[in-house]
């Protein structure tokens, strides 16, 4: 994993060796989502058991495949493992450059045998000498590190393969990430959510998609406070009531000429203002107001924005709207957000990660139970029928990638936004990269050439 660099991803442990170090994977890093891979029904169904006993079958799956012809599409993992490989390797020459194969670009796959680096010196000497005999009893044949250069050049992988004999003898190879496009996309950093969705005077501005919009309406409602004279947050289907830290005064009618008015006599000065049409006993949420009343209130003097939570997604790091009544945007909206938690990224596609998952399998043609990538979630963007469902064709439409952790998400964010800006959609100039609980909540913006 020091080597690996990320939390997440497709994982892909082969061979009768295999299983302690998926399990270990597993409890450690719950964003992998892993298979464990070999020829043996027999030796498959123990490690069902093994996993099923851990608690880890959301995690793991089991999958019977020829080692010599993997069973597995091309570009299907991010990290391959095989352990104990060699005394496969001189018998089954055709099985490094299936493990490439079935790697992704910017993937990596770790071959080899030993006890890893770091492993403590006396605990080797405890089973190693029990472990030479078991092999000799097999009649598993040592490999040196000459044997390994030779299956290596045999394989045409030399210049992808790494080799070391720190903790035993393994490979390291790696498939180098897509390069070179032309319409490469432009990289700012931005530390403003203004500058970053370039927010302009009158804008009537509609988040939708995946958990994290109400945090982002408010973080967005404090920034353009700062430069605006009133700032209105709402909403067209429901949401919790805001803190104080939020906002600082809420209002709550069913009428909407009494809106109008508060708006009118007492919104100058506030600087922030909710509004909502009523308190629901029966979830503590506050029902929303009409997308009439949304165009309403942009037209009245003291108000310069306003910002409409228009989609809900239970929390979810990824959503598709239900085509018979969401998303609730506002036809007069002229910014429309999709938002999108990074943090789907490598996870199955189930209804605990993906809300309307059946919605989102029907849309991006991903089976449910099958990883989430990232051409899956920019598929759910740009679909017509998809997360932006419904935007008005007048409105400009820059997706929010949420949740991203610069230490662990930066690169596959960009990777995604670099995706959806490939396809050159006419309203999307950018996306926007960052975590909306932050101050600031942008770490960059990523624009289209």
């Amino acid at each position: 994993m020091e080597e690996y660099q990320r939390d997440y991803g497709s994982a892909l442990e082969l061979g009768p060796f295999s299983g302690g170090i998926s399990l270990e994977l597993a409890r450690s890093y719950p964003r992998l989502a892993i298979t464990i891979g070999d020829e043996s029904a027999e030796f498959l169904e123990h490690v069902e058991k093994e996993i099923a006993l851990s608690g880890l079958s959301d995690h793991i799956t089991v999958k019977r495949t020829n080692l010599d012809h993997l069973t597995f599409n091309d570009a299907q993992f991010d990290l391959v493992i095989l352990r104990g490989a060699f005394f496969f390797l001189q018998s089954r020459e055709n099985l490094l450059g299936e493990l490439f194969r079935v790697l992704k670009p910017g993937g990596m796959a770790f071959v080899g045998g030993g006890y890893g680096k770091g492993t403590p010196e006396e605990f080797i000497d405890e089973i190693a000498d029990e472990s030479r005999e078991l092999n000799r009893r097999l009649g598993r044949k040592r490999i040196s590190a000459v044997d390994l250069e030779g299956i290596v050049r045999k394989s045409r992988l030399t210049d992808r393969c790494d080799m070391t004999e720190e903790g035993g003898l393994w490979i390291t190879i790696k498939k180098e990430p897509i390069s070179g496009c032309k319409d490469k996309p432009r990289v700012k950093s931005v530390r403003g959510l203004r500058e970053a969705l370039d927010i302009q005077s009158k804008e009537i501005i509609s988040l939708i998609g995946a958990g994290g919009k109400t945090t982002l309406m408010f973080a967005l409602s404090r920034e353009l406070t700062t430069y605006r004279k009133v700032v209105i947050a709402t909403t067209t289907t429901k949401i919790f009531p805001p803190a104080p830290s939020d906002t600082s005064f809420l209002f709550l009618s069913r009428d909407e000429e009494e809106i109008v008015d508060y708006i009118i006599k007492n919104a100058s000065g506030k600087g922030h203002v909710t509004i909502a049409s009523e308190l629901l006993p029966d979830s503590g949420k506050l029902q929303g107001i009409s997308p009439s009343l949304v165009s309403k209130l942009i037209e009245l003097g003291p108000v310069d924005c306003v910002i409409v939570e228009a989609d809900g997604a239970s929390k979810r790091p990824l959503k598709a709207p239900n085509p018979e009544y969401e998303p609730v945007i506002p036809p007069c909206t002229t910014l429309v957000i999709p938002m999108v938690g990074i943090d789907a990224l490598g996870c199955k596609l189930s209804e605990e990660h993906a809300f309307r998952s059946e919605i989102v399998s029907r849309l991006t043609g991903v089976p449910l139970g099958e990883i989430i990538t990232a051409d899956t979630i920019a598929r759910l963007i740009l679909h017509p029928c998809g997360i932006a469902r419904g935007s008005p064709v007048h409105a400009r439409i820059i997706p929010f990638i949420n949740k991203v952790d610069l230490a662990f998400d930066l690169s596959a964010a960009r990777d995604l936004a670099s995706r959806v800006l490939a396809a050159k959609h006419p309203q999307i100039d950018r996306v926007v990269l960052g975590q909306a609980q932050l101050n600031p909540p942008v770490a960059e913006v990523m624009y289209r050439e």
